[in-house]
């Protein structure tokens, strides 16, 4: 599932961010080829969170919690920075919506959906900080 997971973000963001290049993507809000360094620091630090998923879930699976305890301090920086440059992103996103065309309707959704997503995000974040000294529930 992680995997299918990666596959989908990239598949989802090939035009926009992985092989943007190479399709010539103009920023919908400057017309231009170029896009903000923040929005590339999102994708990033967004691509490295579903990379560490897939090593997360593997070291589970291949029962190397050792290993996957440790790295979990990693994640949990990155939770923290995908969360900062998150909302940054969204509220930079403002702007730049209605420099695209992008009308009240539609920035509104943008804005509190993408608010939503955050807060989901930090209560998982949150659930999974507060388990993580406990044993695992599937007896593996």
């Amino acid at each position: 599932m992680s995997a299918l997971l990666i596959a989908l973000v990239f598949v989802g963001f090939a035009r926009t961010l992985f092989l943007r290049s190479s399709f010539g993507t103009l920023d919908p809000a400057l017309g231009t080829p170029q896009m903000p360094w923040h929005l590339y620091l999102h994708g990033g630090l967004l691509t490295t969170w579903f990379v560490l998923l897939l090593v997360q879930t593997t070291l589970v699976a291949s029962h190397r919690t050792d290993l996957h305890r440790g790295l979990g301090v990693l994640g949990g920086v990155v939770a923290v920075l995908v969360v900062v440059v998150g909302v940054w992103t969204v509220i930079a996103s403002i702007p730049r919506n209605v420099l695209a065309g992008i009308d009240e309707t539609g920035r509104r959704i943008n804005l509190f959906g993408n608010l939503a997503t955050l807060i989901v995000f930090i209560l998982c974040i949150g659930r999974a900080l507060v388990l993580r000294r406990q044993p695992d529930s599937t007896g593996v």
